[in-house]
């Protein structure tokens, strides 16, 4: 590989998510897909990870450490900062209000309503990596 092929190398879709099995099956949903994804469990973890190269996507809940407080909007603001392409997809138990309209302000392109629909997720992910000019891999 050359220095030029390592350069369009993205690494893989984060998925921050508090609870463990929501991480790993979307995780495990994608990776069976062709489409590396890992995941971050905390507010910390998901900052951290935006520190790296660009994401092929960022999928945030609203909700990371503090039940209380809507802390996946951190995620979002800092990963649109750094990211201006990357599809952002928020999800939460609710999607109505003034928390969805702070995720889209604060730069997520959807916000989707827990349970997800994975097929759903995979499908809006890959629309919104191809509208960006990427083919997502």
């Amino acid at each position: 590989m050359n220095s030029r092929e390592g350069a369009k190398r993205r690494a893989p879709l984060l998925v921050a998510d508090r609870a463990e099995q929501t991480a790993g099956d979307v995780v495990a949903y994608f990776g069976a897909r062709g489409i590396a994804a890992e995941s971050a469990r905390t507010r910390a973890q998901a900052l951290a990870a935006l520190e790296g190269p660009e994401r092929i996507g960022v999928l945030v809940d609203l909700w990371l450490d503090d039940a209380h407080r809507a802390d996946g909007l951190d995620v979002i603001s800092e990963a649109r900062r750094r990211f201006p392409r990357v599809p952002i997809l928020a999800f939460s138990p609710v999607t109505d209000g003034l928390h969805a309209q702070n995720a889209r302000k604060n730069g997520a392109d959807l916000v989707l309503r827990k349970p997800l629909s994975l097929h759903r997720v995979e499908a809006i992910v890959r629309d919104l990596v191809a509208l960006r000019g990427d083919a997502g891999r």
